[in-house]
């Protein structure tokens, strides 16, 4: 049978990620990259490891809808929702199994729902193994854990989006890519 065409938003966000990869390495007159800004969620004061700890982040998503909406997934501290283009941030995953993420997605048939991969996969000595895939059909307010079984101790490093298929993921873990 023949697909029919994916929506526009996931069209322009396959097309986005096929244009980011053929971008030229922008550099001044002096030969430096262009100024990064720090956008936060910044150091924890009095946190894990010293006085002053900044966690990694593992995970960004960037709602195509509305790009003032994005999320960020840490090593070990949940996800995070800025709605106001990084200037805050609120957690929105702290009560659950594992608050190690390795990667994020945005369902591209409808930007409420987000997918999040637990589990960190940079293996280093505190990179915490993951407890399952979690879906938030609300854009992040309440989460279901899905596929447990298959993903315990898994650590993802990237969720895609079928553009084709509402429903449909791939999903690249410790133990392979998965559908």
């Amino acid at each position: 049978p023949v697909l029919p065409p994916p929506p526009a938003e996931a069209k322009a966000q396959l097309t986005a990620w096929f244009q980011t990869r053929e971008l030229p390495f922008w550099t001044d007159r002096n030969g430096s990259a262009g100024r990064w800004e720090e956008m936060g969620p910044t150091t924890i004061l009095n946190g894990w490891g010293g006085p002053e700890n900044a966690g990694r982040m593992s995970a960004l998503a960037v709602d195509t809808t509305d790009s003032r909406i994005v999320y960020a997934g840490a090593a070990s501290g949940g996800i995070w929702k800025s709605e106001d283009a990084c200037k805050t941030w609120s957690p929105i995953a702290d009560f659950q199994p594992s608050l190690s993420y390795g990667c994020l997605a945005i369902d591209p048939f409808d930007h409420n729902t987000i997918y999040a991969g637990m589990g960190e996969p940079n293996n280093s000595a505190d990179s915490f193994h993951g407890a399952g895939l979690m879906r938030s059909l609300d854009a992040g307010r309440t989460w279901q854990l899905l596929a447990s079984e298959v993903f315990l101790g898994q650590k993802f490093s990237r969720i895609v989006p079928n553009p084709h298929r509402p429903g449909w993921l791939y999903a690249a873990t410790s133990r392979g890519v998965l559908r």
